[in-house]
């Protein structure tokens, strides 16, 4: 699956959120980003099957591994 680039986050699979995911009404990633962007307290979205479809944002990451094919996208890496 190709995933679009976004401008200051990083993707890293097979991780998920530390804690529970929050605001998880974003409906395509691209709204996920741009809920994360504007908030402070937002590190990372989580695609917890990687499709898109479960969408969250991440308070804390701290490298939990998922193993089930999860897809974060980490704030604050800039894309080249």
């Amino acid at each position: 699956m190709t995933r679009p680039a976004f401008e200051g986050y990083e993707y890293v699979k097979d991780e998920y959120c530390k804690k529970a995911t929050y605001d998880n009404t974003a409906k395509t990633i691209e709204d996920a980003v741009a809920k994360c962007s504007g908030d402070a307290r937002c590190v990372a979205v989580e695609d917890r099957w990687g499709t898109g479809e479960n969408l969250g944002l991440c308070e804390k990451f701290k490298g939990k591994r998922s193993g089930a094919r999860s897809v974060m996208l980490k704030k604050g890496k800039r894309q080249k």
